[in-house]
């Protein structure tokens, strides 16, 4: 390709009106750019203009570059709990996969912490918390995991719903449970995390789950369990099954852990 058609085609792009271009023109378009940065300075006029157009498929229509977040893993949870523009890989096919330089030249977010933080930002749990899937639970700890939790609003946004799984229902991070292994996790009508829900995996989030609230220790489960049975207990919808729950409770501590009854509290 020669120079004076190179710029010919440049001239062509700048103008064009690429709203919901086609697969094949977009590809095309990738292609071209892919093969021009090799040998020409592509403009900033012409990146600039190919930034302004809604030409990019994605979970939300057709948006411009600049916003759309381009994932090879974790689509669907990322599409549960955010809103996020999500380039459609399945509509361009394995020959987009090629071009994720251009993609990110052009403005499209590809390194994987920018859409770890994207995700955070955008995170929005479900009206119905129990519709909260375990992959959605484990795309945010990976997040943290990756990025921490940059800001205060976003960890009170974490720590103010009640979505973590426990063996008793739903909980606020600050009211479940996570031991690995702890003569704790037996006792009957406490907050623990489901791990038959969540599988094997939780047991690679425990830094995070602590991040954000869960207690991992004995001494803080310890806080938590008196913590949930004295609410149990001085609800007004309180039950008798709240209150055998509760007697299992000391029983099980008295045969096993009998110095937590008898320990003089601390000051």
């Amino acid at each position: 390709m020669s120079e004076d058609f190179f710029l010919a085609i440049s001239g062509h792009l700048k103008d064009l009106d690429s709203s919901e271009m086609t697969r094949e023109d977009a590809l095309a378009l990738l292609k071209f750019i892919k093969h021009s940065s090799t040998r020409w300075k592509l403009s900033e006029s012409l990146l600039e203009a190919l930034k302004g157009k809604k030409w990019i498929k994605t979970s939300r229509s057709y948006r411009t570059p600049v916003g759309s977040v381009f994932v090879t893993l974790e689509r669907d949870a990322i599409l549960q709990i955010t809103d996020l523009p999500v380039v459609e890989n399945a509509y361009y096919g394995e020959e987009i996969y090629n071009y994720v330089s251009e993609l990110k030249l052009l403005g499209v977010t590809v390194d994987p912490k920018e859409v770890y933080e994207h995700i955070l930002l955008s995170l929005t749990f479900p009206d119905d918390l129990f519709q909260l899937s375990k992959e959605c639970v484990f795309l945010v700890l990976t997040c943290i995991q990756n990025i921490g939790l940059p800001y205060a609003s976003l960890t009170e946004k974490i720590r103010s719903k009640p979505w973590v799984r426990t063996n008793v229902g739903l909980k606020l991070p600050s009211e479940s449970i996570f031991l690995v292994a702890d003569p704790l996790l037996d006792i009957p009508g406490a907050p623990f995390i489901d791990e038959h829900f969540y599988g094997d995996a939780i047991r690679s989030f425990v830094v995070e789950l602590k991040d954000i609230g869960v207690a991992v220790v004995f001494e803080d489960a310890l806080k938590v369990i008196k913590s949930h049975f004295k609410s149990l207990l001085s609800s007004e919808t309180s039950t008798c099954k709240d209150t055998t729950l509760f007697l299992n409770c000391i029983k099980y501590i008295d045969q096993n852990l009998p110095c937590l009854l008898y320990t003089s509290p601390s000051p």
